[in-house]
């Protein structure tokens, strides 16, 4: 039995290998359907590289193990939530739990919406502030009035 078997074909793997970054095992790089090209990019940038094993369940690719361990940034509407690994570490689990729950539960505001002056109610924003295009504010002396017709 091989020391550090390839998780795709069971032999040893002594050079030109990848570590998957979750449980640890080696691939051959033959066995991962990469070009060199690719490997050469993956290697100098140090991404996690995750085997069949970690990524697929029933045969079947899983998405959400495969992004849980995934690198990825924050979104700039949810910057507010960002924590340092540390300060989660030292949390108790319900509050983990209740900081998870408020950051799947969060709905960025809506820029295109305007709150009514009451507060009681959520208008769209028009997109010309009422408006109609190419139209001006007329000044209060430039009124024009009709006159009704003299009767004969």
């Amino acid at each position: 039995m091989a020391l550090y078997p390839c998780v795709q074909c069971d032999e040893e793997c002594v050079d030109c290998t990848i570590q998957c970054s979750c449980c640890d095992r080696w691939v051959h790089s033959a066995c991962v359907p990469m070009d060199d090209a690719l490997l050469l990019a993956w290697s100098d940038v140090s991404l996690k590289f995750l085997c069949k094993d970690c990524c697929f369940t029933d045969n079947k690719y899983d998405m959400a193990k495969a992004l849980e361990r995934g690198q990825y940034r924050v979104a700039d509407s949810h910057k507010h939530f960002e924590i340092t690994a540390t300060s989660w570490v030292n949390k108790t689990v319900p509050e983990r739990e209740r900081l998870t729950k408020r950051f799947k539960n969060y709905i960025p505001p809506d820029k295109r919406v305007i709150t009514s002056t009451d507060g009681r109610m959520n208008v769209i924003k028009p997109r010309a502030l009422g408006k109609k295009i190419g139209q001006r504010k007329r000044k209060i002396n430039e009124r024009t009035t009709t006159f009704k017709k003299k009767k004969d």
